[in-house]
């Protein structure tokens, strides 16, 4: 309950004031020419995770697995700004069972000194799941630097699975 606190009240600061950071100041006919080198689109590697579940109803006998082996591609727009993503992930469920995930999502990216990054959004799409298969909706949030960066989802619960928190970890390949 503690990381949720911390996690959202760090999106409440940190992302208005990203928001209102201000463009260097460039002359109109550089910054055209710096938009036509900038990338559009990048691809991300998905690996390793970790979760924790907030509720039990549904805990086996045995426990969870809140430390996940997985292993995704993603494809998304390069920000700053709104971006859409689409994602692909096969990972070890809680029940320690394989399992896929294929997700859309739109959010915003706002950059931050230093190469950092913070992003929020909503997704949707489809997951398989030794307790659950069918369309799910999560919202994300990802703080990044340079080309790594960690990814953090709330999992709703569902008929016979608790709600939980994920996070995974990204690592940008290439952009073009």
């Amino acid at each position: 309950m503690r990381i949720t606190f911390l996690l959202i009240s760090f999106i409440i600061c940190v992302l208005p004031l990203a928001s209102t950071a201000k463009e260097p100041l460039v002359s109109d006919e550089k910054s055209s020419a710096l938009d036509e080198k900038n990338p559009s689109w990048q691809v991300s590697i998905i690996a390793g995770g970790f979760s924790k579940h907030l509720t039990d109803k549904y805990e086996p006998e045995e426990g969870y697995t809140e430390q996940h082996s997985n292993l995704g591609l993603e494809i998304s727009q390069a920000g700053p700004g709104w971006v859409f993503s689409a994602q692909a992930t096969y990972f070890k469920d809680s029940h320690d069972e394989n399992s896929f995930l294929g997700v859309g999502a739109f959010g915003y990216r706002a950059t931050l000194p230093y190469q950092f990054f913070i992003y929020g959004g909503i997704g949707a799409g489809y997951v398989r799941t030794s307790y659950y298969n069918g369309v799910i909706a999560l919202p994300y949030v990802e703080l990044g630097w340079w080309r790594i960066s960690v990814e953090g989802s709330y999992l709703p619960e569902f008929k016979n699975t608790d709600s939980g928190i994920a996070l995974q970890f990204k690592f940008k390949v290439f952009e073009w």
